[in-house]
């Protein structure tokens, strides 16, 4: 009895060992593809738009200061929130701009994944992301099951993600081009997710900026374009929420919105799918943002040496 008991103590010890271990080098993985792990002086949060339509290489390049791109697939405005704190409270006083990629659907609370929170579940040691989850989780089991086996935490998104970090392959990988006579029949068939304001996406955002703010952290509201047949589906409410963004930038001098629809959403090369771009419209608009967040950055440090005359 006494070599079973050994025998399922030194196998216990061994599983606890290699899940431990490998989870630690899939974060370190992790943590490379999302910025964590450097002191960023340029925050880009986000869902797929930021993931495929920034190119974080380029814009640390082009800035000459470290950028992190915290972008998860289906992450809505309180997903962001979690994020925005989460990499703020690790790196208190580092981030001097945060890039916010905005859109039609910001505040549409339906259409984004549902279950875009196990996403998170490899940073459940995080405080800000542990109550994130604490409330967003389906069962107590679920968070339970992933606090003692923490390889649980990661599925095939994480897990690519993290392969991918290891690697350092953040290239946008999608090269092909939207289906415009598709797109035009979907559109005729009234198949496009409508635009919607809910009220608790609105108060994340308004939290959200406040947070930002409070961090003394500059907000860029960042519209990555969409194709334009999208944009024109409901344009009342395209300008509903564009004139949101624009009345916070009107109310803050540190809140600026970069729509690029105007100089991209017709450029249908660019575009992988109706709503992301490949590799090419990364680049043009990473381009584009360089100009301007170069623009806003001298502003800001122009702004602090003002302070610090006085």
């Amino acid at each position: 009895m006494k070599k079973l008991l050994c025998k399922l103590l030194i196998f216990a010890i061994i599983v606890f060992v290699l899940d431990r271990g490998i989870s630690a080098l899939l974060q370190r993985g992790l943590d490379r593809y999302y910025g964590l792990d450097k002191q960023a002086s340029v925050l880009c949060i986000g869902h797929s738009h930021t993931m495929l339509g920034i190119d974080g290489t380029r814009l640390e390049q082009g800035l000459g200061v470290p950028v992190a791109k915290y972008a998860v697939n289906g992450a809505n405005t309180i997903d962001r929130l979690a994020m925005i704190r989460h990499y703020l409270g690790s790196r208190p006083g580092a981030v001097k701009l945060v890039i916010y990629d905005v859109d039609d659907h910001t505040f549409t609370s339906s259409g984004l994944s549902s279950n875009s929170y196990r996403l998170f579940f490899p940073y459940l040691d995080n405080p800000d992301i542990a109550r994130f989850l604490k409330e967003s989780a389906g069962s107590w089991d679920e968070l339970l099951s992933r606090r003692i086996v923490t390889l649980l935490r990661y599925n095939s998104v994480t897990l690519n993600l993290a392969l991918r970090g290891t690697l350092r392959r953040y290239d946008n990988f999608k090269t092909g081009q939207v289906d415009i006579p598709a797109l035009q029949n979907e559109i005729k068939a009234n198949q496009r997710p409508p635009i919607t304001i809910d009220q608790k996406m609105i108060d994340s955002f308004r939290e959200t900026v406040s947070f930002v703010r409070e961090n003394n952290g500059q907000l860029v509201l960042l519209y990555i374009p969409t194709v334009d047949l999208v944009n024109n589906v409901d344009k009342v409410r395209h300008e509903q929420v564009m004139d949101i963004f624009k009345n916070y930038a009107a109310q803050d001098k540190g809140i600026t919105v970069l729509d690029y629809n105007p100089s991209f959403s017709h450029r249908y090369e660019l575009f992988s799918d109706p709503i992301h771009l490949n590799r090419n419209g990364q680049h043009a608009v990473t381009d584009k943002a360089l100009i301007d967040l170069k623009k806003i950055l001298l502003t800001e440090k122009s702004e602090r040496c003002k302070v610090k005359g006085k």
